[in-house]
């Protein structure tokens, strides 16, 4: 069994490391930047934010057409990735289509 045999299980650890990444950003490499004068930690955390942030609005839309998500859903799924430490609730909104989908 791969940690990946799912769209939903791959989208959630997507969304896990994304959010991780984000945080880092907010607390850590920014603080460091404005506080610090270090600017190097932003540029490359954002770089890889960035990147991963594109992975999970792809991973996402393939699951709202592979598992058939409402509107509202999608809404919820893509709010969670613009609130500090969303990948909990994001975690909650999987939970209930993994029940669903197997």
């Amino acid at each position: 069994m791969s940690l990946f045999d799912n769209r939903l299980k791959k989208l959630r650890v997507v969304a896990w490391i994304e959010g991780l990444l984000f945080l880092f950003l907010l607390f850590v490499a920014m603080p460091m930047k404005y506080f610090g004068g270090q600017p190097a930690l932003v540029r490359s955390t954002g770089m890889v934010h960035g990147l991963l942030f594109v992975l999970f609005t792809i991973t996402v839309i393939q699951a709202k057409i592979e598992y058939g998500w409402s509107g509202r859903r999608l809404f919820r799924v893509f709010g969670t990735a613009f609130i500090p430490f969303g990948m909990v609730m994001f975690d909650r909104i999987l939970k209930s289509s993994e029940e669903t989908h197997g």
